[in-house]
């Protein structure tokens, strides 16, 4: 018998192979993305999900369990966060 080894989210639990039933939409935690759903929160050309883990004050710190994906799920939550909080916080940087 044969094990196969099991993707899971960076971010959450979610199990990210297809053989699973639900195909689940993955994107990369580490490399510059241009997907066009997670660009219309960021503002940006494209995002890179651990700089903007980082910009919230937290590091993500590779290891031999650190799985370098995300459900896109967990992707947009990211950059939607990161953005509200850019947003929520740019007043009160204003001299």
């Amino acid at each position: 018998m044969q094990v196969e080894w099991e993707r899971i989210c960076c971010f959450c639990p979610n199990l990210l192979n297809p053989h699973q039933g639900k195909r689940v939409l993955v994107v990369s935690v580490v490399d510059r993305l241009k997907n066009k759903e997670l660009l219309v929160a960021a503002g940006q050309e494209s995002v890179v999900l651990a700089s903007e883990v980082e910009k919230l004050g937290n590091c993500l710190h590779r290891g031999v369990n650190f799985s370098e994906l995300s459900c896109l799920s967990c992707a947009r939550q990211v950059v939607r966060v990161v953005h509200f909080c850019t947003v929520i916080t740019s007043c009160c940087n204003v001299l």
